[in-house]
């Protein structure tokens, strides 16, 4: 049976972790196909290496285990978008030993991603020169580099969606998009957004129907600002632009021949 709604349970004892059942898109969320997932229900897995694969950082598996429930993202393969799971933790015995139970579920509704203290943060984009990304002028240290030039490829965008394909054309030129490759996409796209939702920024990006895109109203970035003619922003080009990426030369070339530079 294939369900979509985001179950999932798993048995933890001491430092392993034993699946229970999960739907099949949540077994994608932690990063292993049905029949993997099949295989590891008969024996006990370290944490670690259960949780190597995913989009969840073993820090936050941990603090889950810790305070007992946690939020996360998946894909939800259904409605092709992504939803919210909630995960609770039972209680940790005394003795130590007794197996403890996680359970996953989807939530009722969409938990608002802005800083839930409603604080509204400058967010900077620097795509002159190496890409980054600042929030109150501190640079955000990105966990996964795939991630991190997913977003630089949204940005190059200035606006426009970006389908799956298109990322994968990008992030891995030498590989085809099939469902190696998408399921590798996804989790970068998952491990993107737990990313801006760490830092308070998850409303700078939209997905519809598995597309992705920057909101540039969002957001300030050099490129934007050039682009928009102003005079103040003549001088921000110097001749490089996301010097990380390979596929940035492409617009590289075209700053180079804008009668502006």
């Amino acid at each position: 049976m294939r369900y979509y709604d985001g179950v999932a349970a798993f048995e933890v004892t001491k430092d392993s972790v034993t699946p229970l059942y999960a739907s099949d898109n949540v077994c994608e969320f932690f990063g292993f196909s049905k029949d993997e997932w099949l295989h590891l229900m008969k024996k006990s897995t370290s944490i670690k290496e259960f949780v190597s694969k995913s989009a969840v950082d073993y820090e936050k598996f941990s603090a889950l285990l810790q305070n007992g429930e946690a939020e996360f993202t998946y894909y939800d393969i259904g409605s092709d978008t992504e939803q919210r799971i909630k995960a609770i933790c039972s209680q940790k015995h005394a003795d130590g030993d007794s197996p403890r139970y996680v359970m996953l579920y989807k939530m009722d509704s969409e938990k608002k991603q802005d800083d839930p203290t409603g604080e509204q943060h400058k967010i900077y984009i620097r795509t002159f020169g190496y890409f980054d990304v600042f929030i109150d002028d501190k640079p955000i240290a990105f966990r996964n580099k795939k991630a991190k030039e997913l977003l630089a490829l949204l940005v190059d965008r200035r606006g426009g969606y970006v389908t799956s394909e298109q990322a994968i054309g990008y992030l891995w030129e030498d590989e085809p998009a099939n469902t190696v490759t998408l399921a590798r996409y996804r989790k970068e796209a998952l491990r993107l957004k737990n990313t801006l939702e760490e830092y308070g920024i998850a409303h700078i990006m939209e997905s519809v129907d598995g597309k992705r895109r920057i909101i540039p109203e969002k957001i300030s970035c050099d490129l934007y600002d050039y682009l928009s003619g102003k005079e103040e922003y003549a001088g921000l080009f110097k001749g490089s632009y996301l010097t990380d990426y390979g596929w940035g030369e492409m617009t590289l070339g075209e700053l180079m021949n804008d009668n502006q530079y």
